[in-house]
């Protein structure tokens, strides 16, 4: 063995043990997302003797009043009626924006590439509000179609609800479909020009198995980490779609209480909100682990 080679298996072997001791050392994001929680919630406590007599009893209204909240039912019943079109607008966003994006990357510099590009500079130009008054404009008052305003719960009438739910579902998801599309197309165009994607061709599978098995599953961790991202921007937008289509969630109840100058929903809707984002953002580190095995180890 010359002394390159011999050098060239230190360097290798040296290397391998620096990703050991990295990967024995490392821990997942959901452990460290749930430690700072458990640790903020410590150091709250510790701080509460040193707090009080700053700002009195201030701190312990905001529990105080989110457990009326909870009680009265209020936040419980706002939370539900925002529940279906932010999980249908995300459903949407995602059914729309990662299929487009992977067949733009596939047929790169074609008319189908062209034209998911073109959908997602529009999707990323259109305000909410602007496209939510066109919907209601075209679908309820010139065709009739849907309802313009107004939210039905899917026990007493799942056609009513389903219909109500899908102009508020596609204003939520239209620009985050956009946003989904450009960094799935990104994401594809850089694993298909990986040598296992080469690999995988050269040995005679068939192009649809290359890209849903082994290109597609590669791509999504940064889809994966940019949709729970996303998570807040959807949050944001459920304010002004609320308004505009008169739903009685979580987006319409802050507004009035901010107007209303009602302190205690305001807390309560923020405190609800943070915790269904964290909780979001556990699941898709979660996800990391389902969809890449090599951060199982």
């Amino acid at each position: 063995m010359s002394i390159t080679e011999t050098r060239s298996s230190e360097k290798t072997q040296e290397k391998q043990e620096a990703v050991a001791q990295e990967k024995a050392w490392s821990m997942p994001n959901w452990a460290i997302t749930a430690i700072s929680l458990i640790v903020m919630i410590g150091c709250w406590q510790a701080a509460a003797p040193f707090i009080d007599p700053l700002f009195g009893s201030y701190p312990s209204q905001i529990f105080s009043s989110f457990l009326v909240m909870m009680e009265s039912g209020v936040l419980v019943k706002a939370f539900w009626q925002s529940v279906q079109p932010f999980f249908a607008g995300y459903l949407l966003a995602a059914l729309i924006g990662i299929p487009a994006g992977i067949v733009s990357a596939v047929k790169k510099g074609t008319a189908w590439d062209y034209g998911a590009n073109l959908f997602a500079l529009w999707g990323i130009s259109t305000p909410n509000f602007w496209l939510g008054i066109l919907l209601i404009f075209l679908f309820s008052i010139e065709l009739g179609w849907l309802p313009a305003s107004g939210y039905v719960p899917l026990t007493e009438n799942w056609r009513a609800s389903l219909a109500a739910t899908i102009m508020p579902a596609f204003v939520l998801g239209n620009a985050i479909s956009a946003i989904l599309m450009r960094h799935t197309r990104s994401a594809m165009l850089q694993v298909l020009e990986s040598d296992y994607v080469r690999t995988a061709r050269a040995k005679g599978l068939s192009e649809r198995s290359v890209i849903l098995k082994h290109a597609m599953r590669n791509a999504l961790t940064p889809i994966i980490t940019l949709g729970a991202l996303e998570l807040g921007t959807l949050l944001s937008g459920a304010v002004l779609t609320e308004q505009i289509f008169s739903i009685p969630g979580f987006g319409k109840l802050i507004v009035d209480a901010v107007f209303n100058r009602d302190y205690a929903v305001v807390q309560g809707v923020v405190l609800v909100t943070a915790t269904v984002y964290i909780t979001l953002n556990l699941i898709a580190d979660v996800a990391y682990v389902l969809v890449n095995p090599r951060l199982r180890g």
